[in-house]
């Protein structure tokens, strides 16, 4: 999904709309910004893969504690790691390095492999 800051719930639902749902499939969704997690209809991402925020740039996770940047001014934006909303489930990356100003502290850049197990109710 393209990234946008206007309009997000009615963007998101009609990409959903155009692209429904097979049943007993999972369904992924590639998320440029994951502050826009919360605007997808609730329901429509079993796995939601995002990025953007480069794990808030700025924090402490080198030290192996969670704080970053963007936390520490109480946005609770995902800047990082593994998000969930009722059945939907999200995965920020922190990205494997940097575009121009190298504005990096604290925040390693990362390498993931994600290992995905899609049960159905069938079994």
């Amino acid at each position: 999904m393209d990234f946008s800051r206007k309009d997000r719930d009615a963007r998101l639902a009609a990409v959903c709309r155009a692209h429904p749902r097979t049943p007993g499939a999972l369904r992924i969704v590639l998320l440029h910004d994951p502050g826009a997690f919360r605007h997808l209809p609730a329901g429509e991402g079993d796995l939601v893969l995002a990025g953007h925020t480069h794990g808030g740039q700025v924090g402490l996770l080198s030290l192996g504690l969670s704080w970053t940047f963007l936390r520490m001014f109480g946005l609770r934006l995902p800047d990082h790691g593994f998000w969930s909303r009722g059945t939907d489930r999200m995965w920020v990356h922190r990205g494997t390095g940097h575009y121009g100003f190298p504005l990096r502290l604290g925040v390693p850049a990362e390498e993931s492999l994600l290992c995905v197990h899609h049960v159905t109710a069938a079994g």
